[in-house]
């Protein structure tokens, strides 16, 4: 019996050109799309970004598409790292204003606002991250 034909994984190919998903019905943003109205608490089934990702990589969309699409991401990339960048600066002040703060109200302020921002960060380093893995699994579709 032959046990390598078994073990065999097939990937899927791109699209022919001008068949497959349309750039505009490939979203890129990182919103949220949830099971259904009355969840609760509200269960996230899949982010849009990985959604179109998925798709990608399973073949529903041509090369040019998916080079395209990549283009967009890593814009949005770029600009998420960017706030991310913002948001260390504004945790680092908020660190310093807590350490040489004056009064007990402007340590106890400074204390509430590093919890904010730090609860902004921590949401924004999952979009950091899940558009950095898109990025990353359709550039490696691309070069094969």
């Amino acid at each position: 019996m032959n046990t390598n034909a078994m073990n065999t994984t097939t990937t899927a190919k791109f699209a022919e050109e001008g068949k497959g998903f349309s750039l505009s019905s490939l979203p890129t943003g990182y919103t949220a799309v949830y099971y259904g109205f009355n969840c609760r608490p509200r269960q996230v089934r899949y982010y849009k970004v990985e959604k179109s990702c998925e798709d990608i990589l399973a073949g529903y969309a041509s090369r040019s598409t998916a080079s395209a699409w990549l283009a967009k991401v890593k814009a949005l990339h770029a600009k998420a790292v960017a706030r991310k960048e913002e948001l260390d600066a504004a945790i680092a002040r908020a660190d310093k204003q807590m350490r040489e703060g004056g009064s007990r109200d402007a340590r106890e302020y400074a204390r509430k606002e590093r919890n904010r921002l730090e609860n902004a960060w921590g949401n924004h380093e999952y979009k950091v991250s899940a558009f950095a893995d898109c990025i990353a699994k359709v550039e490696a579709r691309l070069a094969e």
